[in-house]
């Protein structure tokens, strides 16, 4: 079967009805030449790459078959009357085509009868056949190269993007072979080339996969990407210049976090202030913030709190504690609020494993705390459930499926989470314990919750695998080529094997997940809206729409 066939019965089964969890180990085709998951039948991938034993042909026609195979699902799901008024789409709609065309080879009567069917016109269609060419000129002629060690380390990051992206695979395997050529290195040379050239971050986890056997849970990797001491992008010394510290964010900054914005710590202020207020005033009360990061919000908070006149029974009665995880962040934290002296305490410790300071009266809070909580991938293909996988195999690290684990199970039908074929969903059974800790940690006050996120149905409805996916990564904005292949690097940054430096990896919270948690404690759920409106109610200042989009707070509350 050509890509077009492959690609027509994918999109085929995709109506097809939801499909109920399943335990039993997965089948693995007998024609599956990797020894690896012959050896193991519990996990399956027909798109395992091997750089060591497959040629330059075949890694181009795999990546290609699995570029286009994205594509087309994204360009299903896309109206072209939408795109007249945003470049940035346009380019993402062509990028789409013309990876649909370099795989095609052969097919592409086949391709662009397929493609008039779906809506897109003549003009993309021509447009699309020299996409892969025209955009790689136009990215070599502004890029500055200026010697062969330059053009070397361009060649192996492009590939890099090729391996592990899902977007512009023709022009980033196009500009690989263009500067490999260019500076001496045939196709082994450049595999040879980006070997050496990997950073000690993806050293680190391809030794801990390794180490594991080759192959670990998706929530396994994830854990100890973020947090391992050494190598952890929030627990290692990365984490020393992860976050803007102020409205500037420097270079190095991953980005620049809603926590540094005025209205939000004004908010939480009054908000806290009025929550005083309705348990009755009392004498003291605490505010517990679950993962600071630079401290920025805790010191605005502080402040508002110390301008009060001295005499002000809430300045009085409210103190402030932070539970850190990161030894890095807490650091920075003590270096931060220190002026504040005993109104702050710092509790090196995670917020989300084991007990939590008890809470008489007052307010636990997190700002995008729980879009860290080790996510479990689920994907529903051809009808089949599988668990994500993370492994390292042929030098690359890759995704696999694999057997549903029994624990992921039980989540899955407690909630009655069935998926349908070609979704993926990612769940985080943290979420039940961190509840069931506020829980006996609070005896009266709130717990507000302030992440990106929606409840399962409209999470469900407008993000998946092949739109908007519920992970993403982050990394600095420093390089100017990154501007140039940003379909690319979109993609590159939201895949988890694309380590070649520290990432920022979240995921969108099920918000369903906290409020069925809470229904099994004490807790009960008061609270659901946007950040803006949030912002808006207490602040009693209009927020720009873009400061807060896609943020959601929820708010559970016990004692009131």
């Amino acid at each position: 079967m050509g890509v077009f066939g492959a690609l027509s019965t994918a999109l085929s089964t995709a109506s097809a009805g939801a499909s109920t969890v399943s335990v039993q180990p997965v089948s693995v085709p007998s024609d599956e030449g990797d020894a690896f998951v012959r050896a193991d039948s519990r996990f399956h991938s027909g798109s395992l790459l091997h750089l060591e034993r497959m040629t330059e042909a075949e890694i181009s026609r795999r990546l290609l078959q699995r570029a286009s195979f994205w594509n087309f699902r994204r360009l299903s799901l896309t109206r072209p009357e939408d795109l007249k008024d945003d470049p940035f789409e346009q380019l993402a709609y062509a990028a789409a085509l013309g990876d649909i065309f370099a795989a095609a080879g052969s097919e592409t009567t086949a391709i662009v009868k397929a493609l008039r069917r779906m809506g897109c016109d003549r003009e993309a269609i021509e447009f699309a056949r020299s996409y892969v060419p025209q955009r790689s000129k136009i990215i070599l002629e502004t890029l500055d190269i200026r010697t062969r060690d330059e053009r070397r380390r361009l060649a192996c990051e492009f590939l890099d993007f090729a391996l592990h992206a899902r977007q512009e695979i023709g022009v980033c395997l196009f500009l690989a072979r263009k500067l490999a050529l260019t500076s001496g290195l045939d196709w082994a040379g450049l595999l040879r080339e980006r070997q050496e050239r990997r950073s000690a971050y993806e050293r680190e986890l391809a030794s801990f996969v390794r180490e594991e056997g080759d192959v670990v849970p998706f929530d396994r990797y994830y854990e100890r990407a973020m947090f391992d001491p050494i190598i952890g992008t929030y627990t290692s010394k990365t984490a020393e210049h992860l976050i803007a510290t102020g409205p500037s964010p420097s270079p190095e900054s991953f980005f620049r976090t809603a926590s540094v914005e005025p209205s939000l710590a004004k908010s939480l202020f009054l908000y806290a202030q009025n929550l005083w207020a309705r348990l009755g005033r009392p004498e003291t009360f605490r505010i517990v913030e679950m993962g600071a990061g630079m401290g920025s919000l805790a010191e605005a908070v502080l402040s508002l709190i110390e301008n009060l006149p001295v005499r002000d029974p809430f300045r009085a009665a409210v103190t402030y504690t932070i539970v850190e995880k990161s030894p890095a962040l807490a650091r920075i934290q003590e270096n931060r609020l220190g002026r504040f002296n005993a109104r702050v305490e710092i509790l090196r410790r995670s917020a989300v494993v084991g007990s939590l300071p008890v809470v008489r009266s007052g307010l636990f809070f997190s700002n995008e705390l729980v879009d860290m909580f080790p996510p479990r991938k689920i994907v529903n293909a051809g009808g089949r459930l599988y668990e994500g996988y993370l492994a390292y195999r042929g030098g690359l690290l890759q995704e696999v499926k694999g057997t549903v684990r029994e624990e992921t199970a039980a989540f899955l039908n407690d909630r009655g989470i069935c998926l349908k074929p070609g979704e993926t969903y990612y769940i985080q059974p943290d979420i039940d314990p961190w509840i069931r800790a506020l829980d006996a940690a609070l005896e009266r006050g709130e717990v507000v919750t302030i992440d990106y996120g929606e409840r399962r149905g409209a999470l469900r409805l407008r993000r998946h695998e092949f739109g908007r996916s519920m992970f993403r990564g982050y990394f600095p904005g420093t390089d100017p080529k990154w501007a140039l292949a940003a379909l690319s690097i979109a993609s590159y940054r939201d895949s988890p094997t694309g380590v070649a430096r520290p990432k920022d990896m979240t995921v969108d919270v099920d918000f369903t997940t906290l409020e069925e948690a809470a229904a099994a404690t004490s807790l009960k759920h008061s609270t659901f809206s946007s950040q803006n409106d949030w912002t808006r109610q207490f602040s009693g200042e209009e927020p720009e729409p873009s400061k807060f989009s896609g943020f959601r707070v929820s708010i559970l509350s016990k004692g009131l």
